[in-house]
């Protein structure tokens, strides 16, 4: 995936990639996130960034798994 991301100024395009992985307690994400060479700020804003997204699908998919107890 493809993105943009400003440092001041400057944007520059930047690439996303995602992998999921089994583990025996469940799958493990990675996600990688390119294109910040010479760019910290940007990079750990974007940092940042994936930090509450993935806590917010780990809630997400945390009440997911309680729903679905629920509904048996």
């Amino acid at each position: 995936m493809l993105g943009l991301a400003t440092c001041g100024l400057v944007t520059v395009l930047t690439s996303s990639s995602y992998r999921f992985e089994p583990t025996d307690y469940g799958t493990r994400v990675t996600v990688r996130d390119e294109g910040f060479i010479g760019r910290s700020e940007a990079a750990f804003g974007n940092a940042e960034h994936w930090e509450r997204v993935l806590g917010w699908l780990s809630e997400y998919l945390a009440g997911a798994g309680a729903g679905a107890e629920k509904a048996r």
